[in-house]
């Protein structure tokens, strides 16, 4: 049977099995089918899925084999209840022969069951130690000698430091994937919990959505450097993907106050559980450009228990067309919030127009009381250049 006629049958499984994330299924079972296109070293051979459900066979690399479809692709169909993380790795039937990425090291994917999915994945390469260190037998073995034959020690699970989890979501929140950048030590401290960085990436209007006043953020690479350096902390950082959303450029009252649930009841949550994070207002910081950076601000000032800890870059604050002002927002409250802003400003090009109502945020939070710090960022003639440089001072006074 050709592959794309059992796509289609996949396909109308789903279409049968249910309707996403309603009140009807929500703790029931998903369907998950794995269709798998590997590349090279499979010829005559088979793939094989593992992982830490299971019914994936708790990381047993020949555990489960998957059904051969057109040349060189697979496929495979499992049940998981819903609100499962599962972190899936390819094999062809031994710990030796595990995929790997390009640099030679095993990985595995890893995401959050909400509904009926269909994972595509495309393997690139295979490790392959073939038969090196096997036992062995009792025919080749010299009872002469007094040690027992070497026991090949089983294969360490692999260290994954960059996880990706699929279709987190809200009310009036549409499903959005967020990649989760793992400290150096993550592994070799098992009893350490981490403080947490939640970028909102993906909210450029005029730039690339996933850049910030045109340059990419690459806030996970330049934390895990500075980590290795010994200049900040180590912490957790996580890359919340917003580009799959065409609202969020743009501003809305009501997408803003959905966005709230979405961080407190929804994205915290799920690292509290899957990962070793602490769970204090100060450990929990939001970083955002532009109308990111508003959010950032926004969410905080909303749940000042929950993420205590802010860094804006050029916050746009003042919404004229939607007689919006997060300044006067600030103004008329009330009520006293314990928490660390670090503003950033930049009176060159488009940030420029900016600069004005980042000032006035800034006055109005110190009357406040609020610990805030404000920083105009030096020009280094070179916009990547301004951009990390930016990013390293705020992560520096942060952590």
């Amino acid at each position: 049977m050709h592959l794309y006629v059992q796509v289609l049958l996949l396909l109308l499984l789903v279409a049968c099995g249910g309707n996403g994330m309603s009140a009807q299924n929500y703790n029931q079972t998903a369907r998950v089918s794995f269709i798998i296109k590997a590349k090279t070293g499979t010829a005559g051979g088979a793939v094989f899925l593992t992982g830490n459900h299971p019914a994936l066979g708790h990381y047993d690399p020949g555990a489960l084999q998957m059904f051969p479809a057109e040349e060189n692709s697979w496929i495979a169909t499992l049940k998981f209840n819903v609100g499962t993380v599962v972190d899936v790795r390819f094999s062809r039937g031994s710990s030796e022969t595990e995929a790997v990425d390009r640099t030679g090291n095993p990985y595995g994917i890893s995401f959050l069951v909400n509904r009926d999915t269909i994972v595509y994945h495309s393997i690139e390469n295979w490790e392959d130690r073939g038969s090196i260190n096997r036992i062995a037998t009792l025919e080749e073995y010299d009872f002469d000698k007094t040690t027992a034959p070497e026991k090949v020690a089983p294969k360490p699970k692999p260290k994954v430091f960059v996880k990706l989890h699929t279709n987190l979501s809200a009310a009036n929140v549409s499903p959005r994937n967020i990649r989760v950048f793992l400290p150096p030590s993550y592994y070799d401290n098992p009893s350490w919990h981490y403080p947490v960085l939640y970028v909102l990436d993906g909210m450029q209007h005029h730039f690339g959505r996933n850049e910030f006043m045109g340059s990419r953020w690459n806030v996970g690479e330049t934390a895990k450097e500075m980590m290795k350096n010994g200049e900040i902390e180590e912490v957790i950082v996580v890359v919340i993907d917003n580009s799959s959303d065409l609202f969020m450029p743009y501003f809305s009252r009501e997408l803003y106050a959905s966005f709230h649930v979405f961080m407190g009841s929804h994205v915290k949550p799920f690292m509290v559980r899957n990962y070793r994070v602490r769970e204090d207002a100060m450990s929990h910081t939001i970083m955002g450009g532009s109308r990111a950076g508003l959010l950032a601000c926004a969410v905080s000032w909303k749940l000042p228990n929950e993420f205590a800890k802010v860094i804006a870059f050029s916050p746009r604050v003042e919404f004229a067309r939607s007689y919006y002002s997060f300044v006067s927002e600030i103004k008329s409250s009330r009520e006293y919030r314990s928490v660390h802003w670090y503003l950033d400003a930049f009176n060159k090009e488009r940030e420029a127009r900016l600069l004005e109502g980042v000032e006035s945020l800034y006055r109005n939070l110190l009357e406040k009381g609020v610990a805030v710090q404000y920083q105009e960022s030096y020009d280094f003639g070179d916009h990547a250049t301004n951009v990390k440089e930016r990013i390293r001072a705020a992560l520096q006074f942060q952590y």
